[in-house]
């Protein structure tokens, strides 16, 4: 498969671009017959461009495709229909003429290719969304026919199947790609044999890592004319290249598993919030990963904290450069060692600008886990919509691929029942954003962060209280009374507390306002009668917690 990144600049008048636009960037161009050629993509789509002395000139090109891939003399990308996405294919053996488009396959979103020709036929692999959930399959042309898809990942299995890889050698396929196996993502392989049908084997994990991204997937030769699988893993520090050799057979030798990275733990802050993403949440610092709350929106958020909420402890862990995959490895460690009360979610944009690749159902799929690990670590998850798309922007051009994502977002949010802050909306309210709101086509500049800061108050401030943690009562002597007391809950913006009891349990008719205290004593109760309480606790803003457990007493005389 060839799909490389360069960067060319064309003319505008050649593809049609605005009159106002000086210029429009290429993307992932495929250089043909050494250069005097470049299928590539562009804001409008898959264009062939000629060199000449004056420059590039379209020769063809194909409106709304993306994500090309050449196999021999065939091109294959992705193209928008309604009510979803179809792999087309031409011949471009010919670079002369304007070839015939024709469809291989439709699927409601397709994720990444990767072709390859042998032995006449030839060979892909992709992931495409079925039932929600980003999978993998495998389509052969022979004779001039496409087959039809073949289903290469575990059938109704939730967890993500993404970025494939594919190579064929002496009729034996093999197909890699990174998945998701309820802890982090792996790297899977599935080996066949070419025929009619082919004959695939299960999948299985090649690598096995605990705490750690294994993504993007590719298989090479080395020099001495043998085959490596290789992918990216990334343990929360950065990015490591890594390889293992695959045997003649297309066994693969398995890699020795990395021990995984802790981060020692730390005590609960009730009075904490961690920003986490990629470089938006970071702050768009020059330095690399410098995670200062002196930067981006941290410091509008940390002054609205202090006024109202009180004394709290703010965390920077953007990660620039960081997809969704990527991310969920690195969250669980971020738990452990900061405890925070909140998390504040905005991750993604790197999932749409640099990998077409991930389908929006696989960033849905991930945050949904980001929030899962949220809940079993005891922190309050607050996602964000994605910003939209900057001007001039060369990944998504017209929003699309983002609009997408940031509708799946809003739907995981209302089924999730998650609190959230829809930055998206807010920036678009500025007819002119990308100009007041950004600094380049993916950052905010100094505005658009301080609107940031004050979009994430507005939504901590509706926040209620944590429940009380626990409630104990007895009786006072033998007097028909009890005694209430509980610890006192740990935010600083804590104004109250509301006792609810009665005779039955989780059934309340009575109910007092106690103040700011933490012992109560409760009079005139009946003998021979047991009493059922709950405390709710309550903040400077009148939000309600939910009820604390219960606690019982049963007045003797």
């Amino acid at each position: 498969m060839l799909r490389w990144s360069l960067c060319l600049w064309l003319a505008p008048a050649l593809l049609g671009a605005a009159p106002n636009d000086e210029r429009s960037e290429i993307q992932n161009a495929i250089p043909l017959r050494g250069g005097a050629y470049v299928l590539a993509e562009t804001e409008r789509g898959v264009s062939l461009l000629r060199q000449t002395p004056n420059g590039l000139r379209a020769l063809w090109d194909r409106p709304g495709a993306d994500y090309v891939v050449l196999a021999g003399s065939t091109a294959l990308f992705k193209i928008r229909r309604a009510g979803g996405e179809a792999i087309e294919e031409a011949d471009i053996s010919d670079v002369s003429a304007r070839p015939a488009f024709h469809d291989v396959a439709a699927f409601d979103s397709i994720g990444g290719l990767s072709a390859t020709e042998s032995g006449g036929a030839l060979h892909m692999a992709i992931t495409a969304v079925e039932d929600g959930h980003e999978r993998v399959y495998y389509i052969c042309r022979e004779a001039g026919a496409w087959s039809r898809p073949v289903l290469l990942s575990p059938a109704g299995i939730n967890e993500p199947r993404t970025m494939p890889a594919i190579s064929v050698s002496e009729g034996r396929i093999l197909v890699a790609y990174s998945g998701y196996d309820g802890e982090d993502y792996e790297i899977y392989a599935v080996t066949g044999l070419a025929g009619s049908p082919p004959r695939f084997a299960p999948e299985r994990a090649v690598t096995h890592d605990s705490g750690a991204a294994d993504i993007l997937p590719s298989i090479r030769q080395d020099e001495s004319g043998g085959r490596l699988l290789c992918w990216v893993h990334n343990d929360g520090t950065g990015r490591r290249a890594m390889e293992t050799p695959l045997l003649a057979d297309g066994t693969i030798v398995e890699p020795v598993a990395e021990p995984p990275r802790t981060r020692p733990a730390a005590a609960a802050a009730v009075n904490s919030f961690c920003g986490f993403g990629d470089s938006i949440t970071e702050g768009n610092t020059p330095e690399d990963h410098s995670q200062s709350t002196r930067v981006g929106y941290y410091p509008t958020l940390i002054d609205l904290l202090s006024q109202g909420y009180g004394p709290t402890q703010v965390f920077n862990e953007g990660f620039g450069g960081e997809i969704t995959a990527e991310g969920l490895a690195r969250l669980p460690g971020v738990l452990s060692s900061i405890r925070p009360a909140y998390v504040l979610l905005m991750e993604g944009t790197n999932d749409v600008t640099r990998h077409s690749a991930i389908t929006p159902a696989t960033t849905r799929d991930n945050l949904r886990a980001m929030t899962q690990k949220c809940v079993g670590a005891g922190t309050t998850a607050l996602l964000s919509t994605l910003l939209p798309r900057g001007r001039d922007d060369d990944f998504d051009p017209t929003g699309y691929h983002t609009r997408a994502t940031n509708e799946l977002i809003r739907k995981l949010i209302i089924d999730d029942r998650l609190g959230y802050v829809d930055i998206y909306n807010a920036f678009i309210a500025d007819p002119n954003y990308a100009y007041t709101l950004m600094t380049d086509k993916v950052h905010p500049n100094a505005r658009g962060f301080q609107l940031m800061g004050q979009k994430w108050w507005g939504l901590i401030k509706t926040l209620a209280p944590r429940a009380p943690e626990s409630l104990s009562s007895e009786q006072v002597g033998t007097k028909k009374k009890a005694k209430l007391t509980w610890p006192p809950n740990a935010e600083s913006d804590r104004a109250g507390y509301i006792l609810q009891y009665g005779t039955r349990p989780n059934v309340y008719d009575r109910t007092v306002d106690l103040g700011n205290k933490t012992a109560y004593w409760v009079t005139d109760l009946q003998y021979d009668t047991t009493y059922y309480f709950r405390l709710r606790c309550y903040d400077s803003v009148q939000n309600l917690s939910d009820l604390s457990p219960e606690s019982s007493v049963t007045i003797i005389k």
